[in-house]
């Protein structure tokens, strides 16, 4: 932290008009605020409350910040730091964005690291059914996303999307139940519209 520190001493607090440090070339403050994002969530994971301190005093917005930060602890497989991240933001951020900041890391495992337990597990962080539905179909857990989508927060769509998900497996991780499930479900429902 302390040389993450001294490379943030570059950079005053952005005042509104007048203050020493006005910009006027905009590339300038764009390249600025790049580098100083990059700093901010590399510091995330070390010391949280100090990065939140700097993206209030820079106004930079935190989803994206978060986003990094957890997309970069999931690529080194760094699952307790990641977990301690996502637990830190619980209220600094709404929960789609938040659902967005763990899709990150879901998708890190998912696709990178083929690591479906640990996908599974940080699905479990996701507060927004229809997140964790996606989250669950991207995952390959079928009979769970079909529960979801049959539950009480489930919409046609999220039905057709298991639906259409579980036609597109290769043939021997078919579940005909689900797919006769969703088949039966779509049938009734949409004759009800």
């Amino acid at each position: 932290p302390a040389r993450l520190l001294s490379s943030l001493s570059l950079f005053g607090p952005r005042q509104r008009r007048g203050g020493a440090h006005q910009y006027t070339d905009s590339n300038v403050e764009a390249a600025e605020t790049i580098r100083l994002s990059s700093i901010t969530s590399a510091l995330l994971p070390r010391d949280f409350d100090l990065a939140f301190r700097v993206m209030g005093d820079f106004r930079l917005s935190p989803a994206p910040l978060y986003s990094q930060a957890a997309r970069g602890l999931a690529r080194r497989m760094n699952l307790s730091s990641l977990t301690e991240l996502l637990r830190n933001i619980g209220f600094t951020i709404g929960d789609e964005e938040r659902d967005e900041v763990v899709a990150e890391a879901i998708t890190v495992y998912n696709e990178i690291h083929k690591d479906k337990a640990v996908a599974r597990i940080l699905i479990k962080h996701l507060t927004l059914p229809r997140n964790q539905l996606k989250a669950l179909v991207q995952s390959g857990y079928m009979s769970e996303a079909a529960d979801i989508a049959f539950g009480p927060h489930g919409t046609i769509e999220g039905v057709q999307l298991v639906l259409n998900s579980t036609r597109n497996r290769p043939q021997s991780w078919k579940n005909t139940t689900i797919i006769k499930n969703c088949e039966a479900y779509l049938v009734t429902h949409s004759a009800s519209r």
